[in-house]
């Protein structure tokens, strides 16, 4: 402060350099110890230059002088530390690795889970759908069956009620005489009448 050099150097002589020097080098020291090295030197790093700026500039203006600005340097650690932080980033990054490891094995045997089940339940609507299949494939043929059988019945009901012919086994006899009687001797030979795989004794007994 250009008004007070009287008094300085009246209290500090030539020696005003070695003291501000010295006086700051020991603020440092003693705000430092006040931080912890892991993690306020790493996240706080502003704000321990704050705190010391204030400590310095108290000194100096007690001391007729003004600190403009101050700013850290280089700021280093003791290779034990370093070696410490290294050590647990180390240590911290395997533990992740595992615990991604881990995930990936839990989401891999959920996958393969998640397709037995699938398959399991592809096989079960495949069975239900065969199923469903083979029942509406008999209904089917069982409703086709009965609507042949109805019909020839009534074709056979016609011609007999058309004929005059009375009652069915004359109807099967005028069918055997019509089809056959004048290819062979009638007392030498035995015919089975059927209508679409329906033989006669299943006929009568419909």
């Amino acid at each position: 402060v250009p008004e007070k050099l009287v008094d300085l150097f009246k209290q500090r002589q030539l020696s005003y350099d070695s003291y501000f020097r010295r006086e700051s080098e020991q603020i440092v020291q003693q705000k430092c110890v006040l931080w912890e090295t892991i993690p306020d030197f790493y996240e706080k790093r502003a704000e321990i230059a704050s705190d010391i700026e204030d400590a310095i500039r108290e000194v100096l203006e007690s001391n007729h002088a003004e600190l403009i600005s101050l700013q850290l340097h280089g700021i280093t650690l003791q290779q034990t530390t370093e070696q410490k932080i290294i050590e647990t980033l180390i240590a911290e990054q395997e533990e992740l690795t595992e615990t991604i490891l881990q995930q990936s094995t839990v989401v891999r045997a959920e996958k393969e889970e998640f397709a037995v089940d699938a398959a399991a339940e592809v096989t079960v609507i495949n069975s239900e759908a065969n199923a469903l299949g083979i029942e509406i494939r008999a209904t089917s043929e069982a409703i086709a069956f009965q609507a042949v059988t109805d019909a020839q019945s009534n074709k056979l009901a016609s011609i007999e009620a058309g004929l005059g012919l009375g009652t069915a086994g004359k109807l099967l006899t005028y069918m055997w005489y019509s089809g056959f009687g004048t290819l062979a001797d009638p007392d030498k030979m035995s015919v089975v009448l059927g209508i679409n795989g329906a033989t006669q004794a299943e006929l009568a007994g419909a």
